[in-house]
């Protein structure tokens, strides 16, 4: 019995920016993603009144989970998919860049017609950003 679906995935990341990122995650069968830099940088913004807007930071977030929520559905629109529910775990990507341990571990069934990093440099990379 597979057990994905008994499971939930939630993802709390700052990588997670664009409605790209969060379409990758969900396509990947992400059910929670908490992109908390995202919002943290909203918050930051209207704290140093770099925004134009009347709106507290409630409404500001709540307008990003808004705007992000009609960037996913524009982009499940496009590729002709209507339910959520059919575009999560769907792994309709391909990979660019990434090498073959790279992708049997962590992006099982996902195509890859070019060859790029592994583990290694993905680690260097990361640690570079902290």
């Amino acid at each position: 019995m597979k057990q994905r679906s008994r499971v939930a995935i939630g993802v709390e990341t700052a990588e997670a920016r664009e409605v790209h990122h969060i379409c990758v995650l969900l396509g990947y069968g992400a059910d929670m993603i908490c992109p908390y830099l995202a919002q943290e940088a909203i918050l930051k913004l209207h704290r140093e009144n770099a925004i134009r807007s009347d709106s507290g930071p409630d409404k500001l977030i709540k307008n990003y989970i808004k705007a992000t929520s009609n960037g996913i559905l524009k982009v499940m629109s496009k590729m002709g998919i209507s339910t959520l529910q059919s575009y999560k775990g769907a792994q309709i990507f391909e990979a660019l860049g990434l090498d073959e341990s790279v992708i049997a571990r962590s992006f099982a069934g996902t195509a890859s017609r070019i060859k790029g990093v592994g583990f290694e440099m993905l680690a260097l990379d990361a640690l570079a950003l902290h």
